[in-house]
């Protein structure tokens, strides 16, 4: 009896909590959505980097000096074009025959070599110092060397030229005659500078003619020598030969 009513007493509870709500178990609630945020205003780029960015420095302009050409002096050169051709600088391509105006030449010119500042744009020059060797050049050497009217390199009427041009008042064109010296004579004077620069010790003599005849009789002695000893052997070698016969096993 005991036994059932526990059997019947444990049904009953189980009835109930299935009845009964569970109290341990939270109600499920839905997160709540985020506060939408405010839309972004892109600005512009250009805006963004002038906040960043700080404002550009300008380098100030170098102080002009006088001009050292006039640019209205400089008309064609017809005995030059041959040269502005060389450089590239007459036609407008490198097979083209015709001629580039005036003006444009005379523009590129001035771009290149600047009126008040010829020598922005070119290189170092190299100056002879007290001792003999070449150091680099100032402003004032470059200048010096521009406004030179020797028709150096470097010089106003040389750069001229390099573009068929050249000054209303420009010394007329003067061609050196260049005769060579005979080739035997360059060869020895290269071949003596070349020794000379190279450190070498067999230096050509001044009068080149008696070395090589003293040279050329000295190997026809020795020649001969050779001849003389080779011909001595022989007949060293046949007279041995001759006795050995006459004492060895001949006929009876």
């Amino acid at each position: 009896m005991k036994r059932l009513s526990k059997d019947r007493v444990a049904v009953k509870v189980k009835a109930r909590n299935k009845e009964a709500p569970r109290s341990s178990t939270k109600a499920r609630t839905t997160p709540a959505a985020p506060a939408s945020k405010p839309a972004r205003v892109k600005t512009p780029r250009s805006a963004r980097q002038a906040k960043t960015r700080a404002p550009a420095t300008v380098a100030p302009e170098s102080p002009k000096g006088p001009a050292l050409y006039d640019r209205n002096a400089i008309i064609d050169a017809p005995e030059h074009h041959r040269l502005a051709q060389a450089f590239g600088t007459l036609t407008w391509t490198t097979w083209d025959a015709d001629v580039r105006p005036l003006a444009l030449r005379v523009d590129d010119f001035v771009a290149a070599f600047p009126p008040d500042e010829p020598h922005r744009f070119v290189g170092g020059s190299r100056v002879r110092d007290e001792h003999g060797t070449f150091q680099s050049g100032d402003a004032p050497s470059r200048a010096a060397r521009f406004l030179a009217t020797d028709g150096r390199t470097g010089s106003l009427h040389e750069l001229l030229a390099r573009y068929g041009l050249r000054l209303k008042d420009a010394p007329p064109l003067s061609a050196r005659a260049f005769t060579p010296d005979p080739f035997r004579e360059t060869a020895r004077r290269r071949n003596h500078k070349l020794r000379v620069l190279h450190g070498g010790v067999d230096i050509e003599s001044g009068n080149m003619d008696e070395k090589k005849a003293a040279y050329l009789d000295s190997q026809e002695k020795q020649q001969a020598a050779q001849e003389v000893r080779a011909a001595i052997r022989r007949v060293r070698e046949d007279a041995k030969g001759g006795n050995a016969t006459k004492t060895g096993d001949g006929e009876p």
